[in-house]
C-alpha cells in the first residue's frame, strides 16, 4: 500500500468509529437481531427474486467488503430513496402538501 492508500484507510476507519461507534463484524450484528425478538419485531423484511449473476456479484462484494447482505441491501435502498426523493423534489413532482 502506498501512503495515500494508508492515509485513506486510516481516515475512513476513524470516520467509521465516530459515525457508527463500532466496527463489529456483520455476522455479529445479524446474530444480535436474531436473538432479540423485540428488535426483530420492529424490523421489516423485503424479499425479491433477482438474477443469479447479480446475486453472485452481491455475495462476492459482501465478502470483499465484510458486509452482510442485509447491510448491503439497506445501504442500496437508502441511497435510492435519497436520490428518488431529491429527483421528485427537483421536478416538483408531488402534488401540493404531499
Amino acid at each position: 500500500m502506498n501512503t495515500d492508500e494508508i492515509l485513506t484507510l486510516q481516515a475512513l476507519k476513524f470516520k467509521q468509529l465516530h459515525t457508527q461507534g463500532h466496527s463489529m463484524p456483520a455476522d455479529f450484528v445479524e446474530q444480535l437481531i436474531d436473538q432479540h425478538p423485540e428488535v426483530k419485531a420492529k424490523m421489516r423484511n423485503i424479499c425479491a427474486f433477482i438474477d443469479p449473476s447479480l446475486f453472485e456479484k452481491v455475495e462476492n462484494l459482501c465478502g470483499i467488503l465484510d458486509l452482510s447482505k442485509r447491510q448491503f441491501v439497506e445501504m442500496a435502498l437508502l441511497d435510492f430513496v435519497q436520490k428518488a426523493g431529491a429527483t421528485i423534489d427537483r421536478f416538483d413532482a408531488l402534488p401540493e402538501g404531499k
